[in-house]
């Protein structure tokens, strides 16, 4: 069975605009319906917020500038998709979302159930909210967000094959 893929989103959201119209678009009632929605060290009550509590870590460090976020998506084949429910996606989605909780970044997710393939939005401060340095994304970061995903997802599986 194949695992979940990583595809990490090459843009650049340099202001406070690009910055909320991400947040704004991963969380939009249209691309998740039913509101599957994930937070670490934010409260994700609605975009407004979250763009707020963003904005005010940013601010609090003087660090605005280039590379506010981070955005990426965790995508699933359908044969996975068949044997994932609602729940187990948010279980992924904190595993990887808590790889950068534990590095002290906010982070917000949610699944998006718009298309015929399942798949996870994260966006992650890129500033760290108790030292105020930027976080900038290394290959080792996404070989270990990688495996979280994968062990994750791939014991979830597992669990369901055995009980089918």
């Amino acid at each position: 069975m194949n695992m979940p893929v990583i595809k990490f989103i090459n843009k650049k959201y340099n202001s406070l605009n690009a910055m909320r119209n991400l947040i704004y678009y991963v969380m939009s009632a249209d691309k998740t319906p039913n509101r599957k929605i994930g937070a670490v060290a934010v409260y994700p009550i609605e975009e407004k917020e979250i763009v707020r509590q963003f904005k005010q870590t940013q601010v609090y460090h003087r660090n605005q500038k280039k590379n506010r976020v981070l955005h990426f998506l965790l995508s699933f084949t359908t044969e996975e998709a068949q044997w994932l429910n609602s729940k187990d996606y948010i279980k992924i989605g904190y595993s990887v979302a808590n790889y950068y909780g534990k590095a002290n970044h906010q982070v917000v997710f949610a699944l998006h159930e718009d298309t015929d393939n399942p798949h996870i939005h994260f966006v992650v401060n890129s500033v760290n909210y108790i030292t105020g340095k930027k976080y900038h994304q290394q290959h080792k970061d996404y070989i270990k967000i990688r495996t979280v995903a994968e062990t994750k997802t791939s014991r979830i599986l597992s669990r369901r094959s055995r009980t089918a």
